[in-house]
């Protein structure tokens, strides 16, 4: 094994002792707000959460749009961890920002590594909807050395332009997806930019690009990055009679990669009448994860999908690459998180109009519901007896899960967040010996660490280190076999590494070891 027995069990030990003191996993984070659940009111009328990212600090950005009495406007709003208004964004937490002409909405949040935050949506010219983006400096003004003004507007065809996802490149360089009317029907449409805001013409020639799947309408939901640079979309296909999930992949420079189902693009139907895919992650082995939902003919469940790198399903996750979960009247997924343990989060919700709540389930990596998350696997959130419904997820630096989106009061909606204990409780370790199993020094990181830790047996192992979204971030030792005794590892970290909470991850055939450092 990675550790000693003895050594082994205490850890394990004292894991579960503190999952007991804080909370059993699946279960509300009193620390947020008391009770775990937050709701708050940002305008006129309806606010709604669309996204929501987690600083290095712990405070919390949502992102999404709230009613000004006329129309939408981009809304943002941050918390400290225990759920107050940070007042040192915006002098009170919470900020609108108008753009257009009528509707301004933001569907996706980024952080950038100098603490900048960027919302983007679309926003209304008076006719039609343009790509919107939308950067503040980490005090929340505007941004403007962001095309001078902190916003970006971007007209990629002819009549409505949506974003939908968005990413943030290890180069600066910023990616949304959604969709683009090509005239008679919506198209996949990704645009990069520059950290300036312009347009980068090292991506498709002129900095965006429209990908047709069918004669009728195909649109993007969740974007991602692999660790080579390849861009991952996911969405959804109209082939004239269903909606299926429609899944692409580019390379850096916005062609398709035909290493990927033979033409870059790839599309599933799990049951009849409509199929959409909403988020995705890859995992640490190169394996893509989406979820999405599906109509089963009488109403929608959660789906999941894994596909190999190749772009074929990967029939080890539940014997044919699918998992459908039934919760209740209408399931659908919004958000879904890689744990540094591999297992995944999604989130969404499950309900029907006022009767909707926040639903957050948990699978083992082979595609099973994982039970000791809530006893079944399954976590259903209600705030006020209205409709509520949770579209963005994170994982925080302390890996609690938080969820953002609305709640209903029976008279307008609020934004909403909920907090949830993962079990994941992993620390900072710090051994001073050697009965010890793994020391990491120095920590904080700064461009190298030394990786300490003994063996029993023999072992083939793999060190990794992953993000707190659970994305592989670099390979230290892959597959390597190793002898009983002490090991010395150099983890020297690539060059352009941000500032963040990062897991170094040692695994074999018997087990897991994770470690958290910070950068």
């Amino acid at each position: 094994m990675l550790v000693p027995s003895s050594i082994q069990k205490s850890i394990i030990s004292l894991l579960f002792s503190i999952s007991l003191l804080y909370g059993q996993p699946g279960s509300l984070d009193p620390g947020l707000d008391g009770d775990g659940k937050l709701t708050t009111s940002i305008g006129a009328g309806n606010d709604v959460a669309r996204a929501v990212v987690v600083q290095p600090d712990g405070k919390i950005v949502v992102a999404g749009f709230a009613y000004n009495g006329t129309n939408n406007d981009f809304a943002l709003a941050r918390f400290n961890p225990d759920g107050t208004f940070d007042n040192s964004f915006s002098t009170d937490g919470k900020l609108t920002t108008p753009i257009g002409m009528g509707e301004d909405m933001a569907y996706t949040i980024a952080l950038q590594t100098d603490g900048k935050i960027i919302a983007a949506g679309y926003s209304f010219n008076g006719s039609t909807n343009d790509f919107a983006l939308v950067r503040y400096d980490p005090t929340g003004t505007l941004d403007n050395s962001f095309d001078g003004d902190g916003i970006v507007i971007t007209q990629i065809d002819t009549s409505d332009d949506l974003i939908y996802g968005m990413v943030i490149q290890t180069d600066g360089k910023i990616v949304v997806a959604g969709s683009a009317v090509n005239g008679t029907d919506q198209d996949f449409a990704l645009a990069r930019y520059n950290v300036d805001g312009s347009l980068d013409s090292g991506f498709d020639t002129d900095g965006k690009l429209m990908t047709d799947f069918s004669a009728y309408d195909d649109k993007i939901f969740g974007i991602t990055l692999q660790p080579d640079g390849k861009i991952v979309v996911a969405g959804y296909t109209d082939d004239g009679t269903t909606l299926n999930w429609g899944i692409a992949r580019y390379h850096a420079d916005g062609s398709l990669d035909n290493s990927f189902s033979a033409d870059g693009k790839a599309s599933i139907s799990f049951g009849i009448d409509y199929n959409l895919a909403y988020a995705l992650a890859v995992q640490q082995d190169g394996k893509i994860i989406i979820g999405g939902c599906t109509f089963n003919g009488v109403d929608d469940d959660f789906s999941l999908a894994r596909f190999n790198a190749d772009g074929s399903l990967d029939m080890s996750f539940d014997g044919d690459g699918k998992v459908v979960t039934p919760l209740g009247a209408d399931d659908w997924i919004f958000s879904l998180l890689l744990q540094p343990d591999g297992k995944t989060v999604v989130a969404g919700y499950t309900g029907t109009g006022p009767a909707s709540d926040f639903a957050l389930v948990r699978y083992h990596t082979n595609g099973s519901l994982d039970n000791s998350f809530d006893t079944d696997g399954i976590v259903i959130t209600d705030f006020s007896g209205y409709g509520d419904m949770a579209y963005g997820a994170a994982i925080q630096p302390d890996l609690k899960i938080i969820l953002a989106g609305y709640s209903s009061n029976g008279i307008e909606q609020d934004m909403a967040l909920a907090r949830y204990i993962s079990g994941l409780n992993i620390g900072v370790v710090d051994f001073s010996d050697d009965v010890h199993s793994v020391l990491i020094y120095p920590n904080p990181v700064l461009e190298e660490a030394r990786l300490k830790y003994i063996l029993t047996d023999p072992e083939e192992i793999s060190i990794q280190l992953m993000d707190i979204e659970g994305k592989l971030v670099q390979t230290f030792v892959d597959h390597e076999w190793q002898s009983p005794g002490h090991h010395e590892q150099c983890l020297r970290l690539k060059e352009g590494f941000i500032s963040g909470t990062y897991f170094v991850v040692l695994s074999s055939p018997h087990g897991m070891v994770i470690v958290k450092i910070q950068k």
